[in-house]
């Protein structure tokens, strides 16, 4: 079947150019290729196709396919389609055959569906693919993915139970980088077996399975077949109890997670590389071997058993965490070269147990334990050459079965442990060419090991080890002091050791190294109580090299000064060189060797170091207690990331300097003597940031000079750190950490030009370093205050550019403590609160104060007054900021005009003054505020200097005694946003007022304007009744229907106006003539309204036929008594149809009267019409002295009256224009209104025209009445309301007796719809009645007690009591 893959794809390739279809298969059963009887058009159709379904043809299997139980569906061919989808099939069909089905879509299954097709199943889409099986049992055929890039659903049901399994064939994944998902419904889902799973490189997959009882066959996800993945896939497995019966194998840098537990039956193989990630999260069992073949990361959270073998292979680094118990039944294996650590926590009283053997191949490190209490059972350990073990497993004991060490080997037992116990023999036999290593793997702390039998060995150094239970010999080794319970025979002689190796040789090969200069090879190899030397007799030929090619080589001092010649010193980062005594280098000799170089002794004295310029490449250890380590000149440790690390004892300096590429530890037992030296930061390639802790140790001088070229620049401080001249940041930045750093008095600190100095961190708020006597910071480097917590900012010095950071997403305080310079950038980061604190910041021209979002800056106090930063000329400030004026000392503070480059303009402007006398704050020029305008109490904001434009683009809020004093200065309003004017209750003199926002202005208080109100974009609108006063000689300078007041304006003086007002989005003004009286006052508003609920438009003086229902205008005197003319407009929302017959119309206080028509000017659609010599105003509008100009609905009256059971209804319109229709409305409370029925208009009509309209069931309660009129263009207006009273129900019911016993009588005159009766818990204790009651009911069933009798009438209801008595 799998051969035929190819020719399914070349089919779906010729289909897919045909017209695509729906194939829906009919009259039960049958096979899948007979289409003229079974592949129809529709569901249930009659009507068929001409073909089977191709690629392209959806397939559909419904509730139309099977009209009896039994029917069977037969892939009788190959089959193609695109969907294919059973779901909500009917009578439990089968589906089988032994083709194939490929499909370009998705399938879905029903659960009454038996799919037994045995042929495979082909997915051929590119894209997101989704299966759908249901949540019944099922056995399915192989699944093949050729193309997919995207997502593979695979979704069962949730049943977990031992009879709804799904058993998979094999799944097989083509294409890298695919998502494969085989999941249930929710957390639980069926209980699965799957053959072969194969995916390629870079798969993400996740599988799920039931959350079952313990494992088995019935509640278990089973792999019966091998599960294999390509490298960096990242895996996802869930529910309990998951059993693999084939092997697993994990391709490189991937990570998969077992959140449940899961069994291995055969091999798991991790093919890490560059680092895999393997969790399990729940209890893991395998019974064959565990195989990591690439670097690895294994997570053990719970217990582990594993069955067979752990095998490490060669040349990778591991690392396995145990947090609780785990075993191995079987050997550990550790391949050449290779490391492995054991790591552990102490949640789960963690512990190794292995039973086999542990056999360590050549150059392996093993680590076991990180320091936490772990107990350890080891079977024999067997050791290959140049093997580094060692033990830290906190207080919990070790045990070993034996410990056969190689060449070279060391092994640093627990000194924290109980101990560690030998039930076999410590076999460790060498010669002084070979040497073994036994110690402590802490300095000065014994180690204790306990034996059952006697112990002897040859040639080991040992030191720090306690031996207890039996004899312990250690022949012609080495005692390296603070041994117990050891018998050392025949004692090595410290020896001088020459290299004699020629061109090149291996630091082990004992061919290499004579007792004399030049002579006979063939002695030892150098142990920790040798000295090497090498010299002029040491090297020919050409490029000579001396390789260190052990993990653990020994030196006493290591002499290169007599070497003539240039030579090469090699080995790889995994080898360690222990020097107990001196290192001398030679100017000839170039280090290449990148493993660590440990300083340590035997026993505590002074050691010196002397490297005549040359550079180390690997990580420079010093750890002996008490130990001191002098140098002679200069020491560079020059490897990427090679570090410095003080152990135990004393690195002393003396004036030379110590250039360090990484990090910097001088741990607690350690401490460094500065003297008068220089220690240079000077990392250029590493990675990371070059991390410094100084244990409390100073510095005499520190020099950053860390330029990476692709890594971090970064120098992070890990503690306090004190410098005792000066600290120079040449090139990098210096980040404290949140770690305070002191300087002394007689030392300069320095940051030069684009440097960074960062001080703070997310808890910890620094200050500036401190005790240095003097500050150089350049102009262009930068000091960043950048803690989370609220920091002071030093004074005092000039800063370069000076940032404030750090907020996060919440405000953070920066106090200023002295007056400073900043000659570069001043910035204020997000969330960060800047005060002067009233000390006075210089800036410098050229540069830029930047403000960025959320933050803001408070300039002065209530006690002294200081200016915004001078000299800065370029400006960046985000529009969500707040600068803070709050000098209160005096009348000095000045509001700062940002003109210069870059964003010149305030986010939101702010005057405070707490000390509560009232200042003014003198504006120096024009400004822009993208924010809000905040004068706050006891202040003034002074804009009279000269006359200054002042953009607003927020509110303006004013509280308590603050005011603003425009004099003839400008404010323009150009916001995006709705603006608010909010005065405080004064009000303000706006000398030009400009209006340019579509979202409108707000007045919360009257303003007065001094000379121009300029509307250019949209609509100012009063709070309330807010009032805008344009004073005498006062103008409009544009207005526009985009732009008007929506309110009250007010005009004074003598000349003529037009106000600018409009209502509803219409600008509709009005005008005056002059009258002549500067003193004359007028206000005027505008209603987009009828003006019949106040004014009664059908009450009309003779001479006006009609009067406009759609608007009016209020104009009245508000002082003296003039009489102007006056002008109204109109537009063609209006309805003016006659200029000649146009009148304006004025309430008399009764009715409308007539104040004729002085002349028109316009047509119908717009124009403007004078009333002259008017002396009596408001309210005015249009009316008209004929029928031709309609003014939309002219109401007549309108009345209801209930009649009996009815309410009714009557209105009349005297004219009607564009009239669609009548809505009437009831309302039991005055609010709520639901609509009874429709009336239909009379369009367009100049005659009076009557209605009605019955309410034939009305509540009995009081009513509410209205009339909704509305236009064709859905415009409405109302009638006035009218209220009805409510109607007495009930008054001719009679029940009786009372108390009834068995009988209640009742009489009705009124035509009752229903009778019922309830307890008073509400339960309907009878049948319904109805009718005209003259009769008897039985009550005989009902318990005594009181009842309510509920009656509905057409006319609304009542209720009775009944008491029964018996």
């Amino acid at each position: 079947m799998k051969a035929s893959q190819p020719v399914f794809f070349a089919l779906f390739m010729i289909i897919s150019s045909t017209a695509f279809g729906q194939f829906y298969w009919v009259g039960d059963g049958g096979n899948w290729s007979d289409y003229s009887s079974h592949w129809a058009t529709t569901s249930g159709g009659s009507t068929f196709h001409s073909n089977v379904p191709g690629a392209g043809d959806d397939v559909f299997f419904d509730a139309n396919s099977f009209t009896t139980g039994g029917q069977v569906v037969t892939l009788d061919q190959m089959g193609t389609a695109n969907n294919v989808s059973f779901s909500g099939v009917t009578n439990s069909p089968t589906f089988t055959g032994a083709f194939g089905l490929t499909m370009a879509g998705d399938l879905t299954l029903d659960d009454d569906l038996a799919f037994t097709v045995t042929g495979d199943l082909t997915f051929t889409s590119s894209g997101n693919i989704t299966v759908e099986l249901g949540s019944i049992a099922r056995s399915l055929p192989d699944f093949y993915f050729p193309n997919s890039s995207g997502t593979i659903q695979i979704n069962t049901g949730s049943a977990a139970n031992t009879v709804d399994r799904v058993v998979f064939g094999n799944i097989t994944v083509s294409t890298a980088g695919v998502t494969l998902r085989v999941e249930g419904n929710n957390l639980n889902s069926n209980a699965k077996t799957f053959g072969v799973i194969s995916l390629p490189a870079n798969c993400s997959y996740s599988i799920r399975g039931p959350n079952g009882s313990g494992f088995g066959v019935g509640d278990s996800n089973i792999f019966s077949g091998d599960f294999i993945v390509g490298d960096g896939g990242d895996g996802d497995f869930r529910g309990d109890y998951t059993i693999f019966q084939g092997n697993v194998d994990l391709g490189a840098d991937g990570e998969v997670r077992w959140r449940d537990q899961v069994e291995f039956e055969a091999d798991l193989t991790i093919d890490g590389s560059t680092g895999s990630d393997i969790i399990f999260s729940q209890n893991m069992e395998l019974d064959g071997d565990f195989n990591l073949t690439g670097s690895t990361i294994v997570v053990f959270d719970r217990s582990a058993t594993i069955g067979g073998d752990i095998v490490v292979a060669a040349s990778t680094v591991s690392s396995i965490r145990i947090d609780r118990a785990t075993t191995v039944a079987g050997n550990l294996t550790v391949g050449t070269a290779a490391a492995l650590s054991f790591t552990n926590t102490n949640d789960n009283s963690p512990s190794l147990d292995v039973s086999g053997n542990v056999n360590l191949s050549d150059n392996v490190t093993l680590t076991l334990g990180d320091g936490v209490d772990a107990p350890y059972t080891l079977g024999n350990i067997t050791c290959g050459a140049s093997v580094d073990i060692t033990f830290d497993n906190g207080a919990e004991s070790v045990s070993l079965a034996s410990l056969t060490m190689g060449d070279f080997n060391i092994v640093r037992f627990n000194s924290a442990s109980s101990g560690t116990s030998f039930s076999g023999n410590l076999v460790s036999n060498g010669d002084c060419a070979s040497w073994r290593t036994i110690r402590s793997n802490v300095e000065g702390v014994q180690a204790d090991l306990s034996f059952g039998a006697a112990q002897s060995v040859d040639a080991n150094v040992i030191q720090d080890i306690a031996v207890s239970g039996a004899s312990f010999t250690n022949n012609s080794g080495i005692d390296h002091g603070n041994n117990t319970g050891i018998t050392f025979s025949g004692s090595h002689s410290p020896a001088n050791l020459y290299w004699i190796g020629g061109n090149s040789g291996n630091w082990s090969d004992e061919s290499n190294w004579s007792t004399t200069s030049g002579g006979a090879a063939g002695v030892c190899v150098p142990s920790s109580a040798d000295n090497a030397y090498f010299d002029a007799n040491s090297f020919s030929g050409i490029d000579p090299a001396v390789t260190l090619d052990i993990v653990g080589a020994e030196v006493q001092d290591m002499d290169w000064s007599g070497v003539n010649t240039a030579v090469r010193w090699e080995g790889v980062v995994t080898n360690t060189l222990y020097v107990f005594g001196d290192l001398v280098l030679d100017a000839d000799v170039t280090v290449n060797y990148l493993g660590n170089i440990i300083f340590t002794m035997a026993s505590a004295t002074t050691n010196s170091i002397t490297t005549n310029g040359v550079s180390l490449m690997g990580t420079v250890e010093f750890d002996y207690p008490g130990g001191t380590w002098t140098l002679s000149d200069d020491l560079d440790i020059n490897g990427d990331d090679a570090d410095l690390v003080i152990t135990n004892g004393t690195l002393s300096a003396g004036s030379h300097t110590i250039a360090l590429e990484n990090n910097w530890t001088v741990s607690a037992g350690g401490s460094f003597t500065a003297g008068t030296g220089t220690v240079l930061l000077d990392g250029q390639n590493s990675s990371g940031d070059q991390e410094v802790d100084v244990g409390g140790s100073p510095f005499y001088n520190l020099t950053i000079d860390r330029q990476s070229s692709g890594g971090s620049s970064t120098v992070a401080l890990l503690s306090d750190m004190t410098i005792n001249n000066d600290l120079t940041i040449q090139r990098g930045r210096l980040e404290d950490g949140g770690f305070q750093i002191t300087g002394s008095a007689g030392g300069t600190l320095t940051v030069q030009n684009g440097e960074w100095l960062r001080l703070g961190s997310n808890t910890v708020a620094t200050l500036f370093p401190i005790g240095f006597g003097s500050v150089s910071l350049g102009n262009l480097s930068i000091v960043e205050y950048r803690s989370r917590e609220d920091q002071d900012v030093e004074g005092g010095i000039t800063y370069g550019r000076l940032f404030l950071a750090g907020g996060g997403n919440a405000s953070r305080s920066k106090v200023l403590q002295g007056a400073i310079t900043v000659n570069g950038e001043l910035r204020i980061d997000d969330y960060n609160d800047f005060f002067d604190n009233g000390y006075q910041i210089t800036g410098a021209s050229g540069q830029t104060f930047r403000m960025d979002a959320n933050s803001s800056f408070t300039i002065g106090t209530s006690t002294t007054t200081t200016q915004f930063p001078t000299g800065h000329d370029a400006f960046n400030i985000d529009a969500s900021t707040e600068i803070i004026y709050a000098s209160g000392q005096d009348d000095g503070q000045v509001i700062k005009a940002l003109n210069g480059g870059g964003n010149s303009s305030y986010g939101s402007l702010t005057l405070i003054n707490v000390a509560g006398v009232q200042r003014i704050k003198m504006l120096e020029g024009d400004i822009d505020i993208r924010g809000d305008l905040n004068i706050g109490d006891a202040n003034t904001m002074d804009l009279t200097a000269s006359n200054y434009t002042f953009d607003l683009e927020g509110d303006l809020n004013i509280t308590g005694s603050g005011m603003i004093d425009f004099r003839n200065g400008s404010l323009t309003l150009d916001g995006s946003a709705e603006q608010v004017l909010d005065f405080g209750g004064s009000t303000p003199l706006i000398y030009d007022l400009i209006v340019n926002n579509a979202s409108g202005v707000v007045l919360a208080d009257d303003l007065t304007i001094g000379n121009s109100l300029d509307l250019q974009n949209g609509i100012v609108t009063p709070q309330a009744a807010e009032v805008i006063t344009m004073n005498a000689g006062s103008f409009i300078v544009s207005v526009s229907e985009a732009s008007f007041i929506d309110g009250e304006i007010q005009k004074i003086g003598g000349t003529a106006f037009t106000f600018p007002v409009g209502d509803g989005g219409s600008y509709r003004p009005i005008s005056i003539s002059a009258s002549g009286t500067s003193t004359d006052a007028f206000q005027a508003r505008y209603f987009a309204s009828s003006p019949h609920s106040s004014y009664p438009i059908n009450s009309r003086e003779p001479g006006l036929e009609r009067v406009s229902a759609l608007e009016y205008w209020t104009l009245s005197v508000t002082n003296g008594s003039p009489t102007v003319d006056v002008i109204l407009s109109w537009d063609a929302l209006s309805e003016v149809e006659n200029l000649d017959d146009l009148r304006v119309a004025h309430w008399n206080g009764s009715s409308w009267d007539n104040y004729g028509n002085s002349g028109t000017s316009g047509n119908v659609t717009g124009g403007t019409i004078t009333a002259s010599g008017v002396s009596s105003f408001s309210p005015i509008t249009l009316g008209s002295s004929s029928l031709d100009n309609p003014l939309p609905v002219t109401w007549l009256y309108f009345t209801a009256e209930r009649n009996s059971s009815e309410v009714e209804l009557k209105w009349g319109t005297a004219s009607e224009v564009n009239n669609s229709h009548f809505a009437i409305q009831r309302s039991q409370n005055g609010e709520i209104w639901r609509e009874l029925g429709s009336v239909i208009g009379h369009g367009n009509s100049k005659e009076k025209v009557h209605y009605t309209f019955v309410d034939k069931y009305p509540p009995s309660e009081s009513t509410y009445y209205r009339v909704k009129q509305v236009d064709f263009d859905e415009k409405y207006e109302y009638s006035e309301i009218k209220m009805v009273d409510a109607l007495t129900i009930g008054s001719r019911l009679s029940l009786y007796p009372s108390p009834a016993q068995n009988v209640l009588k009742v009489r009705s005159e009124d035509y009752v719809v229903k009778l019922e009766v309830f307890d008073l818990s509400g339960v309907s204790v009878m049948p319904r009645l109805g009718g005209f009651f003259d009769q008897e009911i039985d009550v005989s069933h009902l318990k005594n007690g009181l009842y309510i009798v509920h009656i509905q009438y057409h006319e609304g209801s009542a209720t009775h009591k009944l008491v029964i008595g018996k």
